[in-house]
């Protein structure tokens, strides 16, 4: 068949494998995409098969290459004079990889600059860059701003516009009142509540697993360590198709109950779940499983 239904071909099953969680599938998928996109050389082609491409591979744990990736795309974008959409969720992609690496400074100035741009806009674009930028102050420990980000993303958005980023906000809202300090369980289960109805609509098994793990850390921050094992179990009941951030966080969980219950071998696999995020580069995460370490030696 010809080049561009090949494009088309490769474009839709890297949404069905990204949608059900099969990332090293979807990458190899999207490797083949960037090929094609270079061959018919249309640059919107080139930036979207980039953009998604580098999506992957920061949900992988591959925070530097995809922020090559994305790179490439603004570049390509750049030469063609492209002002449209994606060239925008590429400059979010990039805020989020450079925050993930540690250049806090770089990605918030990226994440302000989208939000700049699209001014007092709602809709899913908006919405998205609002989540970045709460993303970004998460990295930069300024919670009440995450927070503020995060409540103007939900304004932002309809259910009737985006119901699987509708949760999916929520979500995020409910992960940041268990980090937030003090953590708030209140909120966070009041966000899980109002996701729910959402979750059993349009929610895939990924879904279902991020929604697990969430319950479980708000059962870990309510003191009840018996109920947060079980959930991570239940998370971890089938191949797990947590993004790399959230697969380590998770693991990290389960071994901070360990801690708890007094296993003296719990503070090496954290150790070594530590080096595992310091070897990607993705520094916030191995500070975070750093802290976890040194919480088990008190």
């Amino acid at each position: 068949v010809d080049v561009g239904l090949q494009w088309q071909a490769h474009a839709h099953l890297a949404r069905l494998l990204t949608a059900d969680g099969e990332r090293s599938e979807a990458r190899t998928t999207l490797t083949t995409l960037v090929a094609l996109s270079d061959e018919l050389g249309h640059a919107v082609l080139r930036v979207y098969s980039r953009l998604h491409l580098a999506r992957v591979q920061r949900d992988l744990g591959e925070a530097d290459p995809a922020r090559t990736t994305a790179l490439e795309a603004l570049r390509i974008g750049r030469e063609d004079s492209l002002d449209n959409h994606d060239m925008l969720r590429c400059r979010l992609l990039l805020a989020s990889v450079t925050a993930e690496l540690g250049d806090l400074a770089e990605a918030f100035r990226l994440s302000e600059e989208a939000c700049a741009r699209l001014g007092t806009q709602t809709g899913v674009l908006a919405a998205q860059a609002l989540w970045t930028a709460a993303t970004v102050s998460t990295r930069q420990g300024n919670h009440e701003l995450s927070a503020s980000f995060l409540e103007r993303a939900m304004a932002a958005l309809s259910s009737r516009e985006d119901l699987l980023l509708w949760m999916r906000l929520r979500h995020a809202a409910a992960a940041l009142a268990l980090q937030a300090l003090p953590p708030a369980p209140d909120k966070a289960q009041r966000y899980l509540d109002e996701a729910r109805p959402a979750l059993e609509l349009v929610g895939t098994a990924q879904h279902q697993q991020e929604y697990a793990f969430l319950l479980a850390q708000l059962a870990y921050v309510r003191g009840e360590y018996e109920e947060a094992a079980r959930l991570c179990e239940q998370a971890a009941a089938e191949k797990v198709q947590l993004n790399f951030r959230d697969r380590i966080r998770m693991e990290m969980l389960r071994e901070q109950i360990l801690v708890k219950q007094s296993d003296p071998t719990a503070r090496a696999r954290l150790c070594a779940l530590a080096g595992e995020a310091q070897s990607r580069g993705m520094l916030d995460l191995t500070a975070e499983v750093w802290r976890a370490v040194a919480e088990a030696q008190q």
